[in-house]
């Protein structure tokens, strides 16, 4: 049997203070971009804001399978390869998968960030370690 997993997070729905705080800031800087910049900086600051803030507030898709980790969002999809990682690292609100064996200010870029609800993050935590060690790159490093 092969190993995977699927998951989804969408934080706008699990934290609804953080939701209304997301209205309340973007009808702030729409009522001050108006103020400073008139309709057009209005309309252009609340598209900026709002792609900026995309993975919060729609829901997101993980596939963790032999093939490699598949990301789904709305109008959005990406797949990686296991072959791009050497480690994992666990943060309060997810997981990077690295490129790198050690820690550099470039794996936030280059890497992957998984969110995971706090309930799931072992199970995934277990299974994506069980896929790296077997189909990753060659050289790695685990938690």
């Amino acid at each position: 049997m092969e190993k995977e997993i699927i998951w989804s997070v969408h934080p706008a729905r699990k934290d609804k203070g953080k939701f209304y705080l997301f209205i309340l800031a973007l009808l702030f800087s729409m009522v001050l971009l108006y103020f400073a910049g008139g309709v057009f900086w209005t309309i252009f600051g609340t598209m900026v804001l709002l792609l900026a803030l995309y993975p919060f507030y729609v829901k997101t898709e993980y596939l963790a399978s032999p093939e490699g980790i598949f990301i789904k969002r709305p109008f959005y999809k990406k797949k990686r390869k296991w072959s791009e990682f050497r480690s994992i690292r666990e943060y309060e609100n997810g997981i990077l998968l690295s490129p790198y064996k050690k820690r550099t200010f470039l794996e936030n870029l280059r890497g992957e960030f998984l969110l995971v609800d706090p309930e799931d993050k072992r199970k995934v935590i277990k299974v994506l370690k069980e896929l790296l060690d077997e189909y990753g790159a060659e050289d790695k490093e685990s938690l």
